[in-house]
């Protein structure tokens, strides 16, 4: 309570110091939902008691120990046009609003509003009917004045109970760094930024479709092109090929044909020749195909050719591994996919 009448203060003291005259912006702070009751002991419940501190410390500073550098006069003319009552919650709205108007005549004409809805355990359905009702009820006349949606991205830092708000969580993939970000206590340092995603797996069932039940009820949209691939998490991870090419007869030995596969116009080569026998526009090659190692090793025993096999020999060999590989997962995709639909006519027609 003193914090908050020292912001206010602060605020009306550096306003006349710059000479800013008070706009259309409302000052706030938000109260905890549990059940309290109020410094004068005149309310008593959930969110309501904070809303009665301000009350009292407006009337009298003096009971948070505080003395303000405005004249109260100006203190008060502040709270009165310029205030407005907040709190924060994870109960459904319904529940809240019931709560806090049932006796908030004696507020009036102070407006409230909900700092952060976190709509805990609510499915997609009861997230939109919540933010439509408080929509239709804050243009409705009333002093509630709306909500802010707890909140954009998932707190990782914090996990277990806060892993359930936040519309968005991070995907795999880095898009750059950071510049450095100091902490007090725990220095500087640069930290990578993630593509975001609307799959929130630890969530179950529509209750992980947060974002979509924001965007429908405020009349606006995801744009999917701006996330994180909507691949499977194989594709978006990677599927790892391998093959191997028998050069025994290369004279300068395994460190120098390891020198040669490892160069850019070898892997340019290889990528190339992929697309060119899959096309570039067919669903079972997404992304670039990279080399992410390349060993070469001699083997005891092997027999030695005098003349060493072409780098084409060598493509085709590699290639035709890629390719047969590539091609096998898409006639099993395919396969499972012909089978899914003959099973779905047979249900369907019985």
């Amino acid at each position: 309570m003193k914090a908050s009448v020292s912001a206010l203060d602060g605020v009306l003291a550096a306003e006349k110091e710059k000479g800013v005259e008070a706009g259309r912006v409302r000052l706030a702070v938000t109260w905890s939902f549990a059940t309290k009751t109020s410094v004068d002991g005149k309310v008593s419940g959930p969110g309501n008691y904070g809303f009665q501190d301000m009350v009292a410390v407006m009337q009298n500073p003096q009971i948070a120990h505080y003395t303000p550098r405005a004249s109260l006069e100006d203190l008060q003319e502040a709270f009165q046009t310029r205030w407005m009552h907040g709190l924060n919650t994870k109960s459904p709205w319904s529940f809240v609003r019931d709560v806090i108007e049932k006796d908030y005549r004696q507020f009036l004409p102070i407006p409230w509003f909900i700092g952060e809805y976190g709509a805990s355990g609510r499915d997609e359905a009861m997230i939109q009917a919540d933010l439509e009702s408080m929509q239709a009820h804050a243009l409705s006349g009333h002093a509630f004045m709306g909500a802010a949606f707890l909140q954009f991205q998932t707190n990782y830092l914090k996990g277990g109970a806060a892993m359930d708000f936040g519309m968005f969580g991070l995907g795999e993939k880095v898009l750059g760094q950071t510049s450095e970000v100091c902490e007090p206590g725990h220095g500087c340092r640069s930290w990578p930024v993630h593509c975001l995603t609307t799959e929130l797996a630890w969530l179950s069932g529509s209750k992980a479709h947060r974002a979509q039940a924001v965007a429908t009820a405020w009349g606006g949209s995801i744009d999917h092109n701006s996330l994180c691939s909507r691949q499977r998490r194989l594709n978006a991870v990677g599927t790892k090929l391998g093959c191997k090419i028998r050069a025994d007869a290369f004279a300068e030995g395994a460190s120098a044909a390891a020198a040669v596969l490892g160069t850019e116009a070898f892997s340019d080569q290889i990528q190339s020749r992929i697309a060119e026998v899959i096309g570039k526009s067919d669903a079972v090659l997404q992304g670039d195909v990279t080399f992410t190692s390349i060993a070469a090793w001699k083997t005891q025993g092997a027999a030695e050719v005098k003349s060493s096999p072409s780098w084409a020999v060598w493509t085709i060999a590699c290639v035709a591994g890629v390719v047969l590989l590539l091609l096998a997962g898409c006639l099993v995709a395919r396969r499972r996919k012909g089978n899914l639909r003959r099973s779905t006519a047979g249900e369907q027609s019985v």
